[in-house]
């Protein structure tokens, strides 16, 4: 997984993107600047106190127009102790409250202020900021070219910080003491770094847009380019450690933040497409991030419910945790800057899906937030600081609490005006405060930072967002400088960047197709393949190698072992009998209740998630490699387990209704008591099962209606022969979509085809909260098998507009040392293994990744090893498919394979004793294969150890 560093150097790229095409101008603005100034508008108002709250978060020596009288000289001895910069780190800006600086926002703001310029050139001239906002961006660029040694070479650290918390609540520091800055006189420790890429390039990126705006004073916007190339070549030195769990955490690739600027990069690299239109063969990747860019601004409309929104209408882009307003000030102005691109271009909207937006539409989202900022909410208050008659009094903030009175008050002296509930003596005019909650209160209270407190990521998009919006001074973006060519003499052509590209893209992927893909997974391009004779060609004519068809011939004798219910006399497993006869039987909207389907693992439960995936591969497998199965004499085999579990499906929702409100999710299972009998609890062979079997129904499951369609939709095309059944299958596919239930985010009912295949489906914000892997798949996680779907469709179809523009995408990754790795393990080796089949039915030798050529052979080879790893070429030397080869697992954690089949029926409790004993299952599973070996390759062989370590 990639790190956060990779995406702050795609935003410095695309910053950078924007640098190299700064030369001739082309006229973008459709309207030019009035001939007589009018008055000054609401958000104009706004921009001038915005713009002060720079001015008052100042370190370092400070001139004299510097207009903020309770301001004076501090921080000058910063960073006088370093030894490889010069004159120390005096300047710069205070973050939020704080008296420190931390460089990662600081150039965050620096970077949004000098695009904000770039942009709105002419605005900040007619309403008389441009000098302003120049001289703001200086005091922090030029600050910035002191953070490193600017006389070496090659520079191989960087200081990330002045000043902040020592995490010791009793020693004197920023956090701990409460003091102007002007009265520190704790330690202030400079926190230095080798290995940041992430704050190396958010640094570059600051530089290389300042550079820019100062194009016009050449000795400066140089020495920025210098200090740019010194900072982009540490972020980027191949041998920087990087972090593979910077991502871990909740994951929102449509919210920009000082920590996560993707959308914006994606933004400015539609600016290059639309108005550069550089072609082959950058137009393939840069349409990819304007179709991301869209649908970030599709998240941005409230019809579409892709986040919450407050009562009072304030998007909540950050899921109702603390401070929502700088996102929401940062996303307005990308849909507003979104609104001037599009109009230069001419375009009245955009498609989110099938839904037209207009942009009238987005920008009125654009001015409802801003207008939610400045007052217009339920508190009826401005949450910038001086603007309206109702604002913040009790900032967080230790310059604005403290009097200016000439008296020095101590570290813990400045508690007093810390914790007293009197306003602020000194108004930090123009500052944002972090904003109300997700039920639009608001308590200004000092000591609550969370409601109270600025911080300069924040005032950044908020005067981009203002200025973006006022008509004071105009209308669209300025007359920009680009150049007409793709490359100067001067300079370098602009080479792709693959390695970054193919991150950004797996991304991209996501925030474009996780909802539509995780929900119905690919029932609906199954569907549409079947309606299609492309289907049926032929992938690979040879054999598959004598190894495999041997374990495949067992593999398959698995689902004999697992099935439920009456079995066929040719069911092939000597110690499996008829079980769960009366499953389901007290349902009163299905006949003849649940009996059937499949036991999931070791238990007696049916699971129908897990088991309308497992019929979906299977199914994918044999419209695949038809001819295969054939050859090996397994096809009739195959199909009869598909239509064993499509069988059950079919029983699982009330088939005579023309709709229909729930569905049946599971029978049997935990009933999450370790006192009461039922399927963990007990250790019985299914026949055996004398316990509670309860049915869980579901009202509101779009996932597993969404599974079940999938299972549906794929078993249609393989029993495309039947067309009794398969129109059958069809049918019901319809009926899962229209499965209807009550969603959290909406008061009415939502049919599930809406919830499954609309842009206005509610969606749950949380889904991805969790470690995300987009390249592993499991039956929980389907996307890289949709994205090789969907690569299907592009390459055998080729659709063209406006599909062509969706299609193309793909990875592969395993479960980062976790239990149980072989499902993924496998599940990779086949998608490896039918891509490389897709490529060689096209004549392709191979595929790139980056800068390398990767042969066909050697993906080829990649899946081959991974199934010979499981099938016994391993430290272990055994197959970890049970009856495959001479030594293979013989103590399974499965409640049929451990207990004899000796006539005799064992108690809930009674078959304990073949659970915990250490000797070899009597009967062998055949075709299982097990979770498999830890990371270092030692597979936990008993029974026992697992229960034991469940039961912990």
């Amino acid at each position: 997984m990639y790190g956060r560093n990779h995406w702050t150097l795609c935003w410095y790229i695309a910053i950078s993107a924007l640098l190299a095409y700064a030369s001739l101008p082309i006229t973008i603005a459709k309207e030019t600047l009035p001939e007589h100034k009018s008055p000054d508008d609401t958000y104009t108002l706004a921009l001038h106190k915005a713009l002060l709250f720079f001015n008052a978060q100042k370190s370092g020596k400070l001139p004299n127009n510097n207009g903020i009288p309770w301001r004076g000289d501090s921080g000058l001895n910063d960073g006088n102790t370093t030894t490889d910069v010069k004159g120390g780190l005096a300047g710069g800006y205070y973050d939020a409250g704080d008296n420190a600086k931390f460089h990662f926002p600081m150039s965050y703001a620096m970077t949004i202020l000098s695009w904000s310029l770039i942009e709105y050139n002419h605005k900040y001239k007619a309403i008389g900021e441009y000098d302003h906002i120049r001289e703001l961006i200086k005091w922090g660029t030029d600050y910035l070219l002191l953070t490193f040694n600017s006389s070496a070479t090659k520079i191989n650290q960087i200081h990330a910080q002045v000043g902040g918390s020592l995490n010791d609540y009793s020693v004197p520091d920023d956090h701990y003491c409460w003091q102007r800055p002007e009265d520190m006189d704790y330690p202030r420790p400079v926190q230095t770094i080798a290995a940041g890429p992430d704050l190396a390039g958010e640094m570059a990126a600051a530089l290389a847009a300042a550079s820019i705006v100062f194009r016009d004073n050449t000795a400066y916007s140089k020495k920025l380019i210098k200090g740019n190339v010194s900072y982009i070549s540490l972020a980027t030195n191949p041998g920087m450690p990087r972090n593979s769990k910077a991502f871990s955490g909740n994951l929102d690739l449509s919210v920009l933040s000082w920590d996560n600027k993707l959308p914006a990069a994606m933004l400015l690299l539609t600016r290059l497409r639309i108005f550069l239109n550089p072609g082959y063969p950058f137009e393939g990747m840069l349409i990819k991030y304007h179709n991301t860019t869209t649908l970030t601004m599709c998240s941005y409309i409230k019809l579409f419910s892709v986040f919450n929104w407050t009562g009072g209408g304030m998007i909540q882009l950050n899921h109702g945790r603390p401070q929502p307003l700088q996102y929401v000030s940062n996303a307005a102005f990308l849909a507003s800057l979104f609104v001037d691109y599009m109009n230069a271009t001419g375009a009245p909207g955009f498609f989110c899906g099938p839904n037209f937006i207009s942009l009238d539409m987005l920008q009125r989202f654009a001015t409802s937030q801003m207008n939610y900022i400045l007052g217009k909410n339920p508190m009826k208050m401005s949450y910038v600081v001086g603007f309206g008659n109702k604002f913040p009094r009790h900032v967080h903030h230790r310059g604005a609490s403290i009097p200016h009175d000439n008296k020095k008050y101590s570290c813990t002296g400045g508690w007093k005006w810390r914790d007293n509930r009197n306003p602020d003596p000194n108004n930090i005019i123009g500052a944002m405060v972090g904003g109300p909650d997700q039920f639009d209160q608001f308590r200004d209270v000092r000591t609550n930072y969370s409601y109270t407190e600025p911080t300069l990521a924040g005032n950044a998009g908020l005067v981009a967002a203002l200025v973006s919006l006022t008509s004071s001074g105009g209308h669209g973006i300025d007359k920009t400088p680009f150049s007409q060519k793709f490359y100067h003499s001067s300079q370098r052509a602009l080479q792709p960047q693959p390695q970054h590209r193919g991150s950004l893209e797996s991304r991209a992927s996501l925030h474009t197709h996780v909802v539509f893909l995780e929900l119905c997974f690919f029932s609906v391009t199954l569907v549409c393949c079947a309606e299609t004779p492309a289907l049926s060609i032929t992938i690979a004519k040879d054999t598959l190698p004598d190894t495999y068809t041997l374990g495949l011939h067992k593999a398959l004798l698995f689902f004999n072992a697992q099935k439920s219910g009456k079995l066929p006399n040719n069911n092939g497993i000597p110690w499996r009998g008829d079980s769960g006869l009366n499953d389901g039987n007290t349902t009163t909207d299905v006949k003849g209740g649940l009996v059937g389907g499949y036991y999931d693992a070791g238990d007696n439960a049916k699971f129908h998630f897990p088991m309308s995936y497992a019929m979906t591969m299977l199914s994918w497998s044999l419209i695949e490699y038809n001819h295969k199965y054939k050859a090996i004499g397994e096809y009739d085999h195959i199909r009869e387990h598909i239509k064993w579990g499509t069988d059950y499906l079919l029983l699982t929702f009330n088939s005579s209704a023309t709709k229909i409100y729930q569905i049946h999710a599971q029978v049997g299972g935990s009933l999450n008591d370790y006192s009461v009998p039922d399927d963990h609890y007990c250790w019985q062979r299914p026949e055996d099962m004398d316990y509670p079997r309860p049915v869980q129904a579901i009202a509101a499951g779009p996932d597993l209606a969404g599974e079940m369609a999938a299972a549906l939709a794929a078993a249609s095309i393989v029993f495309r022969d039947n067309t009794a059944y398969s129109k059958s299958s069809s049918k019901v596919l319809k009926l899962c979509f229209l499965l209807q239930g009550m969603s959290a985010e909406d008061d009415g009912n939502v049919s599930y085809i809406s919830l499954a295949t609309h842009p206005g489906m509610p969606r749950n914000s949380k889904a991805f909260s969790g470690n995300l892997d987009l390249s592993v798949l499991n039956w929980d996680k389907k996307l890289p098998a949709s994205m090789l779907l969907l690569t299907r469709i592009r390459i055998f179809l080729n659709p063209g507009y406006p599909y062509e523009d969706m299609l193309g995408r793909g990875m592969i990754q395993l479960n980062h040392g976790r239990p149980q790795p072989l499902p993924y393990v496998a599940n990779a080796a086949f998608l490896a293994s039918l891509f490389v089949d897709y490529m060689n039915a096209t004549g392709a030798p191979g595929f790139f990744c980056g800068p390398n050529f990767v042969s066909l052979d050697m993906l080829q080879r990649f899946a081959t090893s991974q199934m010979d790893y499981i099938l016994g070429k391993n430290p272990m030397k055994m197959s970890y498919v049970v009856g495959f080869g001479n030594k293979f697992p013989r103590h399974v954690h499965h409640r049929g394979a451990s207990i004899p089949h000796d006539n005799k029926k064992y108690s809930c409790t009674g078959g304990w004793k073949w659970r915990d004993n250490r000797n070899p299952d009597p009967n062998n599973i055949i075709g299982a294969m097990v979770g498999g070996p830890d990371q270092l390759t030692n597979s936990v062989m008993f029974a026992l150890t697992i229960a034991t370590l469940s039961r912990l």
